[in-house]
């Protein structure tokens, strides 16, 4: 009976991303009503650019790339005013909902149009999900391994382009150009090498639940530590939400037994915690400013943690933030005077 049960096992975790059918208001109700569900913008060439749409109560869930926002949504008439959870700019946003259509149009900005899915995909999911627990044959096993660690490689490798990409356009416009910049983030080599990090990462999400929706998390008793680190790098550039707050349960359990991965648990409690709204517990995470300045914000009692870095086994918090200062990069703590544009996050995973 016991392969029977694991089966079963694996087939209702599996069921647990099965994207559930999703009944479309009433025509007659409130318009923050006829919005409930998820929504997928039309017109897109490249499946990459896609965007997704998840309306539930007063929140919405934005699925572009590998990446989820977390929005507060509130309503200013029959204009939509969605804020990032996270920080960052309120975007105003008309809305004209026909059937199962949806048009927002922002400022003076050309018309979005999106189309009513009667399914919620798991990228749109920031809930917790259940793990699969049939343990691989050694076969299997080994093959999930060998090919953790090359998605490892592949996320290692972009990253370190994206770095040298990033410094380059440092030396070359900061801090006397800041608009020429950000116009090489989102024009420049940088903005190609985002891009293909974002492939990158979803595809690694994709194929990583996978795994552990069949087989439970990469543990090391089972898949050994280096194919355990590799998974937690993917589940920390997954931008999923859902695996994110799956995950972090089970490497803070395991960090309580193996000081190693205190680390680990750090990264992704601090980049789970922000994406959410609260603040990160050590300091771990950095964005970057519209001028090019790297920030530490929303740190819980800032006065307290390096002692909450110790417990983890984290250098001081001034020894780590000078790893990032070593360039000439001002590196700040303390939340932005203004909103913060939305740009790549840093941490003190290996890149």
């Amino acid at each position: 009976m016991l392969p029977l049960l694991r089966v079963l096992a694996t087939v209702l975790a599996a069921c647990a991303l099965v994207a559930p059918a999703v009944a479309a208001p009433d025509d007659d109700a409130p318009l923050a009503e006829r919005l409930s569900g998820a929504w997928r913008s039309v017109g897109e060439d490249d499946p990459l650019e896609v965007t997704l749409l998840r309306f539930v109560d007063d929140r919405c869930v934005l699925a572009w790339r590998a990446s989820q926002t977390l929005h507060d949504v509130t309503w200013d008439g029959d204009v939509l005013v969605r804020t990032p959870v996270a920080g960052g700019a309120a975007l105003r946003e008309t809305v004209a909902l026909e059937g199962d259509r949806l048009v927002l149009v922002a400022g003076g900005g050309a018309p979005r149009t999106f189309e009513r899915l009667d399914r919620l995909p798991h990228r749109t999911r920031i809930e917790p999900f259940p793990l699969g627990e049939e343990t691989p044959a050694p076969a299997r096993l080994a093959d999930i391994v060998a090919d953790l660690l090359v998605r490892e490689q592949r996320d290692q490798d972009v990253r370190r382009r994206l770095g040298d990409a990033l410094a380059a356009a440092r030396a070359e416009h900061l801090p006397h150009d800041p608009a020429a910049f950000q116009h090489a983030m989102t024009e420049g080599e940088a903005a190609d090498v985002l891009r293909e990090m974002a492939a990158i990462d979803q595809e690694n999400t994709r194929q990583l639940i996978g795994y552990v929706l069949d087989h439970g998390w990469i543990d090391v008793a089972r898949f050994g530590r280096p194919a355990h680190h590799a998974a937690f790098l993917l589940v920390q550039h997954s931008g999923h939400l859902g695996l994110m707050r799956t995950v972090l349960p089970l490497l803070e359990e395991e960090a309580r037994a193996d000081p190693a991965i205190g680390q680990s648990f750090a990264l992704l409690h601090d980049r789970t915690q922000l994406a959410l709204g609260g603040l990160q517990r050590y300091g771990t995470q950095l964005t970057t400013d519209p001028d090019g300045t790297l920030r530490v914000h929303r740190l819980e009692e800032p006065g307290s943690v390096d002692a909450r870095r110790a417990t983890v086994g984290l250098p001081p918090h001034e020894e780590y933030l000078a790893l990032f200062r070593a360039d000439g990069t001002t590196v700040v703590v303390g939340d932005a005077p203004a909103p913060v544009r939305d740009a790549p996050a840093h941490d003190d995973a290996p890149r």
